[in-house]
Order: structure tokens, then sequence, then C-alpha cells
């Protein structure tokens, strides 16, 4: 591209700026859209523009930044491809996926390029790496219009460009590794240059279509030559799209949309070019049957293909500016829309959202008045002077009243404009199509053409003229009103009611505590009529048609008559009291389940369900009343609520109650059971929490309006869509160190990508192999695992993650990658098994230590053993000696005993030799002795001796053989002492011989003595 070029293309991004700044728009409704810009807080873009956005195959979002080059998408993150660093350029506006799998770039300043792999094939955590030629075959370098979409890829996989003078390149792929490139000629022009392609597209029939500038349509049938020419609807069709009913689109330079007629092959005109006037730069479907097209200057414009109703979406309605460079839709049905100020989502579901807000984007009248929405009252038909109705929408806010018109005008009152306080609580409309309007200081009525109830000394009218038409604003400051409500009725049209017939009825901070308009007349109830003197909060009517209202301590009242369109006149007398009290005790207290009041608690909403009655105290459970004496016949159970609702709203339509808490907004149906509907900030809600009593209000088909402290929120249940695409995942990076040591760490990032919501992705992960069950969800995208363990081997975890979308559809194969861990050094299979071997070492050192001790021991053992027999043969030796050697004395003691026996014998006869004198001796001594005693007695008888008797033998051996002394032979005669003892012991003696060879001594000695 030329200097020129680049300079001409930024005049033109600078002009558009210049043109959104400057445009004045009127109010339109908000739609649910995400933003991707470069004031970002976080992650922003390089770069304000954004020419193009494209889906891969693996799912990551490639976003063309002008003048920066590209950006991949994951959900989490953007990373960065400078078109300064790779051969990408700087001016993206066109991308395709390829054969094989790699990414196709198609830039203004620097031509074609390629991915150098399949994206696939990359490593987790390399970047994709761009190259301007593919294997020796050089890419295209020549221009190619900016305007249109000149990059396709055909059903067998060739890429074709279309140029802007030098036809259509083609390149075809005849393996992974390589590839041909062939021109095709468009139409031959007068300068011998071909007729420049502005927009090419492959049909599902295989076919490629190409427009040609100022020129007709060529069509390649299964993607071969020759080409067929095709009518063009326009001098220059700027975008081409296939729709889900293979319809074929063209939107043009003009700004017209056709679709062609299949069967004649004609074009059939669905937007006129007066509609847009703009440069017709994307076309897609963001829904079944719902077409937008994208301009550069007038936004997007929608076309309900089925109606021909058209929308057009601006600056107004949340998008960034009104210039809109492309627009594609990925596999969940998101819609992205590429502008000069940056990148806008809308969500799969944003047909079934529409918000409105105060905010201004252009400078055009907000659609609020006040930022905080209490309550809303959809579908008013105000007359007009034409005799046509415009359908309005009037919010209740807390900065005054807000009324949208279906035609995109808003008109808005506050205390200025007669209103009694600028905090509205509620507004609602009665039968003969007044608006009530509850404030904090009283109640205003705004009427067309009907009169205002009359009060005197309260009433203030102001005359107003809105929506073109005159109108009257009635102010009665009688104090806080809350929740304002009609009974149900089954009706003709408005204008066929009569005045009469008309009844609105309020709840009150102040006396009167319920205040109503009935029959052309007003009832004041307080507690002459049995209402205590408090403040109510909440009202509602049953079926029967009695009234019932929430107090804030005394619990929950209901008339004892039906208070509806046909009001007892027996209740307010003559009639002539302009605002009597009803001094009847109308009201009752109604009882709990226990039989007690629901007193100690205020109720914070009433609600009329069929033919019951839901009473929603704070903190408690749903209690339903039935029958014309109510009494609690049931309770709602909720408790798969987090929190208790602040409000609810039946839908007789769906026959199903809707609740509103912290968490959005439920559909349960009339039993408490969840039907499976839910919606919340995430989905579309300006907020998750409804505001007040009032702040959930019904339109026709079904529409829901939610009023929060951020605005009004227009949500179609029927439109909703749940997300049922499972989400793909992709691995960021993967980090994993480790040491000899044992340490290691293992960091995993992740992102599932899934645009819908990503904020409410949940993931959830496990590590086989350390621990097999999955996390809690959440939405953390990082894993980390510290000292994962191995032992001898190297051991192998595998780290897997699943992801579940918005609508918590989970991936159904979970992501995974394995990681082999090595054991420390020290218990590696190598030192384990010289551990092993040192060990057995050690105890075969230790068992043969323990054996050569052992046989030490045997061998010493066995050495006593010899010693101590070599000691008992010694002592035997020694023994035997001794034996001997007393066997040798023995034998001498024998001889010497035989010698001594026959000394004995010899003596013993020479013994009685001599004892036959010696005992004639003793027996003369005797004799003698006895002669001597004698003569002795004689002497003393003849003396009279008195002294003592001295014996004259005193001292002689005669007395001592008188006291007893004998010698050894005494006691017998002739030898008989000798003959009786030496005989005995020679024959022990023997015998103890012959039996022992050994002799006592003992016996040898008395022997010897013998």
């Amino acid at each position: 591209m030329t200097f020129a070029k680049k300079e001409y293309l930024k005049v033109v991004i600078c002009m558009m700026a210049l043109i959104t700044v400057f445009a004045t728009e009127t109010y339109a409704q908000e739609l649910p859209i995400e933003h991707y810009t470069a004031l970002d807080d976080i992650d922003p873009l390089p770069e304000s523009p954004v020419l193009t956005a494209y889906q891969d195959s693996l799912g990551y979002l490639w976003i063309a930044n002008y003048g920066f080059g590209l950006l991949r998408y994951d959900s989490q993150t953007m990373e960065k491809y400078p078109g300064v660093e790779q051969p990408l350029g700087l001016n993206i506006f066109a991308m395709a996926e390829g054969p094989h799998g790699r990414l196709w770039v198609l830039s203004s300043d620097k031509g074609l390029s390629v991915s150098e792999q399949p994206l696939s094939e990359y490593p987790i955590g390399d970047s994709v790496q761009f190259t301007d030629s593919l294997v020796n075959v050089p890419l295209y370098k020549g221009r190619a219009d900016l305007f249109g979409s000149p990059l396709t890829k055909d059903l067998q996989g060739a890429v074709w460009l279309g140029t802007s003078q030098d036809g259509i390149v083609r390149y075809k792929a005849n393996g992974p590794t390589s590839f041909v490139a062939d021109t095709l000629a468009t139409v031959l022009r007068s300068d011998s240059t071909y007729a420049p392609v502005r927009a090419m597209i492959t049909r599902r029939d295989g076919s490629v279509w190409s427009s040609l500038i100022n020129d007709s349509l060529l069509v390649f049938e299964d993607g071969e030559l020759p080409a067929l020419k095709q009518a063009s609807p326009c001098i220059d069709v700027m975008e081409l799209f296939e729709d889900s009913d293979a319809s074929l689109w063209a939107g043009c330079k003009e700004g017209n949309l056709w679709r062609l007629d299949e069967e004649t092959r004609t074009w059939n005109e669905k937007m006129p070019a007066g509609a847009v006037q703009a440069y017709i730069t994307g076309i897609t479907e963001v829904a079944p049957g719902i077409i937008w097209a994208t301009t550069l200057g007038k936004g997007v414009f929608e076309l309900n293909v089925a109606t021909g109703e058209t929308n057009e979406y601006t600056r107004r309605n949340g998008f960034l500016d009104r210039n809109v460079w492309g627009i594609t839709t990925d596999r969940e049905g998101n819609t992205w829309v590429s502008q000069n100020t940056g990148l806008s989502k809308l969500r799969m579901n944003q047909a079934a959202f529409r918000t409105y807000t105060s905010r201004s984007y252009t400078g055009e009248r907000p659609a609020l008045v006040g930022a905080e929405a209490l309550a809303t009252e959809p579908d008013i038909a105000w007359p007009l002077s034409s005799g046509d109705t415009l359908q309005v929408l009037a919010v209740a806010t807390s900065g005054g009243l807000s009324l949208i018109g279906s035609d995109g005008t808003v008109e808005h009152l506050t205390v200025e404009n007669g209103l009694t306080s600028d905090l509205l609580l509620d507004v609602c409309h009665d039968a003969v199509g007044r608006l009530w309007i509850t404030t904090r200081a009283g109640i205003d009525i705004l009427t067309t053409d009907k009169p205002a109830p009359a009060l005197p000394n309260f009433a203030q009218e102001q005359r107003l003229k809105l929506f073109g038409e005159e109108a009257t604003l009635t102010s009665y400051r009688i104090g806080m009103a809350s929740e304002c409500g009609s009974p149900p009725r089954d009706t003709t049209p408005a204008e066929d009611l009569y005045e009469d017939e008309a009844i609105v009825c309020f709840v009150k901070a102040q006396r009167p505590a319920v205040a109503c308009w009935a029959g052309n007349r007003w009832l004041f109830f307080d507690a002459g009529s049995g209402i205590p003197a408090e403040q109510f909060i909440t009202l509602a009517w049953d079926s029967y048609g009695h009234l019932y209202a929430g107090a804030s301590y005394s619990g929950l009242y209901r008339s004892t008559v039906p208070l509806s369109y046909a009001i007892p006149d027996t209740l307010v007398g003559s009639g002539e009291t302009v605002a009597p009290f009803v001094t009847q005790p109308v009201f009752e207290q109604v009882l709990s389940a226990e039989g007690e009041p629901f007193a100690g608690s205020h109720i914070t909403k009433i609600l009329s369900v069929g033919e019951s009655i839901w009473v929603q105290p704070p903190g408690a459970a749903t209690q339903i009343l039935r029958g014309a004496e109510p009494r609690v016949a049931g309770e709602v159970d909720l408790s798969d609520f987090n929190e208790t609702p602040n409000t609810m709203m039946y839908s007789p339509e769906t026959q199903t109650v809707w609740l509103s808490a912290d968490e959005g907004i439920t559909e349960v149906d009339t039993t408490g059971l969840p039907t499976g509907r839910h919606a919340d900030q995430f989905d579309g809600l300006l907020y998750h929490t409804a505001s007040g009593p009032a702040a959930l209000r019904l339109g026709t088909n079904g529409m829901i309006y939610h009023s929060s402290t951020a605005g009004v929120t227009q949500y179609q249940p029927s439109r909703d869509r749940q997300n049922s695409i499972p989400p793909r995942l992709g691995f960021r990076s993967i980090k994993y160190s480790e040491d000899n040591a044992g340490s290691n760490e293992l960091e995993i990032t992740y992102a599932a990508l899934s645009y819908t919501s990503e904020r409410q992705v949940r993931y959830r992960t496990r590590l086989r192999g350390y621990d097999d069950t999955w996390s809690e969800p959440t939405d953390e995208t990082r894993a980390r695992y510290t000292n994962l363990s191995a032992f001898a081997m190297p051991r192998t975890y595998t780290f897997e993650v699943q992801a579940a979308n918005n609508d918590g559809v989970w991936t159904e194969t979970p992501l995974t990658h394995e990681v082999r861990v090595q054991p420390a050094w020290w218990v590696k299979w190598w030192a384990l098994t010289m551990y092993s071997g040192g060990f057995l070492a050690l105890v075969a050192g230790v068992d043969r230590l323990q054996r050569k001790r052992l046989t030490e021991q045997e061998r010493e053992k066995a050495r006593e053993r010899e010693l101590e027999q070599a000691r008992e043969t010694e002592r035997a030796y020694a023994q035997l000696a001794e034996s001997h050697q007393e066997l040798k004395r023995t034998q001498n003691q024998l001889i010497q005993q035989e010698k001594l026996a026959s000394l004995g014998q010899l003596t013993a006869g020479i013994a009685h030799e001599i004892k036959n004198p010696l005992n004639f001796v003793n027996n003369f001594s005797e004799v003698s002795l006895e002669m001597v005693e004698e003569a002795r007695e004689e002497i003393r008888q003849m003396t009279g001796d008195r002294g003592p008797e001295i014996s004259p033998l005193e001292g002689s051996a005669e007395a001592e053989h008188r006291r007893g002394v004998s010698s050894p032979f005494e006691g017998g005669k002739d030898g008989e002492a000798e003959a009786r003892v030496c005989p005995a012991y020679r024959r022990s003696f023997r015998e103890d011989v012959e039996a022992s060879m050994l002799i006592d001594l003992i016996n040898l000695k008395q022997l010897q003595l013998c």
C-alpha cells in the first residue's frame, strides 16, 4: 500500500469519528453490550479502531486492531502480535483459516501472510509465527479492497484472494508441506487490468461467489472454472452472506439489502437504500430470521425477515460509535461488532433484553429522568389527535416520571412540571386510562381526555403538552403513598368502561393508611375501618375481590367486603361527603398458620396467584392463603434460593411466578419449584436486585419489566436462549521446574474459550495420581502444585480441567496434560540400587563377620573341649596314678597288716602267756586289799575313829582300778577279748579288698589299733 493510501484511510477514520461526535440522536433502547476498548483498565486494546474479528477452529478470537496488528483473545487475556515485528502488517482487515489449519491474514499495507504451522501444532505457551511465503511459494503483496471481504476458503481447503487489479489468486494445498498458487481471471478492463474484487464467499453447496466493483457477480461452481456470471442487485456489492436457510444476501454501497431467489436467480430488495444510505460493511444472522447489517456512518440495522420490520442501533443504543467496520458471530452465537473506537460484544441471548437508563451517549435525551427506577407501568395507550394511539411505558424513578413512547420519543415530568415529589414509588393506570403516580409526598394523576377525581383543598392542576397532545397533571398532597393497583378484570376495551367502573387503591405511610378511588368517590380507611395507624407497604386483590394490605409492623389485613368494581353504598352513607373516612370495620387481621396474626414483622409483598394469595414476610417462607375465609394452606419451598425474595410477579399466561432476589429473577411454578428460567446481571439485567415491591411488572406477550437502582430492564423470556454449547478449553501456559533434590513446582494456567459471559465460567480440576477427586467449581484459571512425589522411577501425573459455561454446561472431555516427575537423586533407581548393593554388602560383611566370629567361637569351644578332655585325661591319669600309688600303698599296708597280724597273733600268744601271772598278781592284790580293808574296819571299830575315812590305798593303782579304769582286755579271761575283736576286723579287710581294692584308712587305723 502506498503512503497516500495509508493517509487516505486515516482521514476516513477521523472524519467518521467527527461525524459520530457531533451527531445528535433521540432516545432509543439500550442493548446488553460489553465493550473492549483502548480505555479499559484491564488488558486494554493497543489502539482504538477494530476492523474485524475472526474465531478459529480452536475457539480463539482473533482481533484486527488497526494501527497495531493482531490480537488473540482467549476470554482471559489479549495476546499481542505487533504488525511491525512480523509480516502481518498494521492494517489487517480480513482473516480465514485455510488448509491444514493455518491462519491466513490480509492487511492493506503488507498483503497476505500465513502462520508457519497449523494453529493446533504450536506448543503450549508458544506464540504463532507468521510468514510471507509458504514452502517457497511467495504470497500476494499487491492491493486488495479495504472496504470488502475479499478472502475466503472453499470446501476443498483452498484459499481464495480477490485483488484490486490482478484477478483472483488461489492457493491450493497438495499436502501438509506442498502448496501451489494459480491466478483466476475476472473481467479484463480496457487498461489491461482485471476488474477489482470487492467481496467473496463460499456457499454450502461448494460454489465460490465473488462480487466485482461496478460489474456483475462471478460464480465458480464447486470451486472450478469456468466462472458463471450472475446479475448483481446493485452497482457495487460490498458484502455477501449466506444465512441459516442457505439464502444468499447482498449488501450494497448505497445501503440497501437484497436476498437472492434461488429458483429464479433474481434479487429481492429487503431493506431499501433510503433506509440506510451508508456503506454496508458486514452482514450476519444474530438469531433465526433476524439479519443484522453493519454500516459506515449509520451503525447497525436489524431486519426481521418474517415481518420486514427494521431497527437502527447506534451509540444511543449502547454501541461505541456509528462507524462499524464488520460483524461476526462466534460458535456460541455471540455477536462481535468491530468499530472505530473498539470492539463490542452482544451475548447470544441479547434479543431477550433491552434496557432503559439515565445515561446519554451522544447528547440525546436519556430514557430515564432519574438513575434509579422503582416501578413501571407498561402498555399505556396514549391517545393522539390523529385518532391513533401511542404505546407508552411509564417509569417511576428517583428523579421524576419518564414516559417512553414506542416511536423513540421520551417525556420527563418532575416537580417543576407539578409532581408532588421527584421521588416516585409506584405508577399504575386504571380501567379508563388515567395514570396514577404515588410519591413521597402524595398522589399525582395524569390524564388526557378523562377528568381527574375531585378532592377539594388538596388537588392542584397543571396543564402539560406530552407527545404533542394536551394533558393534565393533578396533584394531591395527602402524604407518602407506596404501592398502587387496580383489581383484576376480564374486561372489554377501556372505551367500553364507565367511569364508575374504575377503581384504584393505594397504601400509605400516613393517615389514611389505605385510600381508594372507586365509583366516582374517594374511600379512606383508617383505625375506624379496622386499619391500624401505621405505614402500609403493599396491596393485592384476591379472586373474590377482597383487598389485602400489608402493614410495616402488625402484619396482614383483608377487607371483609369486596372492594372491586361494585362498591357497596352502605360503606359511605349518603355520598354527600367529599372524602369520607369509612367508619365501619371493613378490614380484619389475617392469621398465620399457627392461628396467630402475622405480627412482629412487616409484609414485603402480597401477590394474587390464581385462586390463592402469596404473602412474603421478610426472611421467612412465602405463605399461601386460600379460601373465602383465608387461612394459610401451605408454604412455598424456596430452599433453592440463597436469599428471601423481595418482590414477586404472577404471569397468568404461563401460570408461573417470577421471584426477585439478590441473585436476579427466577421463575417458579405455583408450588415454588424452579422451572429452569433465570436471569441476572450477567445475562442482561442492569442489576441483580429489584428496587422495591412494585419493581416487577408484566407487559403484553409475557414481557417482564425489572426496575432496579441502575434503571429498567425489559426482559422477554420467550426470546431467551440457553447456552448449550460446552466451552472449549486451552492451556495458556504450563511451567514445570524441578531439581535433583526432589523439589518441583507445576503451574498451569488455562482458559475456557467461552465468550458469552466470561465471568460466569467455572472450572474444576484434578491431578490424577495425586488426588482423583474433582475440585469445587471456581472461577480460578490457575493451578499450582509443589513437591510432587516420585520414588525410584519417574512418576507420571495427569492434570485434568473441565469448564462450565454461563448456563452450567460442562465440557464432556477434560483437557489433559501429563507431567513426568523425576525422583530426588537419592531415591532414584540407581541410588536405590546402590543402597541395596551397599546394604547387601553390609549384610554380607556382617554375616561374614558373624560367621567368622561364630567359627572362632566354635573353634575356641573345640579347643576348650580338647583342653578339657586333655585335663580330664590328665585327671584320669592322675587319678589312675594316684589309684596305682594307693594300690601300692594298700598293697604295702596289706603286707604290713599281714605282718602285723602275724605279730598280733604272736603278741596275743605272748600276752596270754604273760596275763596268767598278771591275773594271779591281780587276784592276790585284790585279796590283799580286801584284807587291808577289813583290817581297817576293825581298827575303826576298835578305836571309834570319827574323822573322814581315808583309804590307805588313796592314789594307788588299786584306787584307780576302783574308779573304773580297766585294761583293754578287761572283761574276759584268757585272751577272750582279742579273740572277739581282731578276727572281725580281719574279715572286713579281706572283703573290702576283694570288692574295690581300696581300704578305708580308718579301718586301717582300726586294724592297726587292733
